[in-house]
């Protein structure tokens, strides 16, 4: 494996099909709703100006929502959302990422400031928090992945 220099922008998203599924939510309005979220966050990846790779993490197909300049799709494993996350990381650091910065498509006001600042953070780690109390971003690196086990 060869260690990558450039750290790795994370989408971690479920596929806008089985979200609506998740959510309870019937109406062919609610998935565009969902599908539309998933857009936005890869079109603020897009304008993101530091240097990444993006990898999209997902537990589906998104439905021909275009994937852009995605270095990998990798497909989510494991029952809980705490081994979905994990494996992915594992599945990325796999891929020689030291460092990721991993953002879900569930936050319509995450802006590329957030994530250029996570990416070229020096902190070991560096959470983004959430008005409900979660977070919407987290930046980490590889040697720090066991932080989020139990989650």
């Amino acid at each position: 494996m060869t260690t990558k220099q450039r750290p790795a922008l994370v989408l971690f998203t479920r596929a806008p099909s089985r979200e609506r599924k998740r959510l309870g939510l019937g109406a062919r309005g609610d998935a565009m709703a969902i599908e539309a979220m998933v857009r936005h966050t890869l079109h603020v990846a897009a304008s993101v100006a530091v240097s990444h790779d993006l990898i999209i993490i997902t537990d589906g197909s998104l439905n021909g929502i275009a994937t852009g300049d995605a270095a990998l799709v990798l497909e989510q494993r494991g029952a809980t959302f705490e081994k979905r996350l994990c494996q992915a990381l594992d599945d990325v650091r796999a891929h020689g990422y030291e460092r990721v910065v991993v953002i879900g498509a569930d936050t319509p006001e995450l802006c590329t400031a957030d994530i250029e600042q996570a990416l070229t953070s020096k902190a070991d780690v560096v959470i983004g928090p959430a008005k409900d109390g979660g977070c919407f971003l987290i930046g980490l690196d590889a040697a720090h992945f066991a932080v989020l086990r139990g989650l």
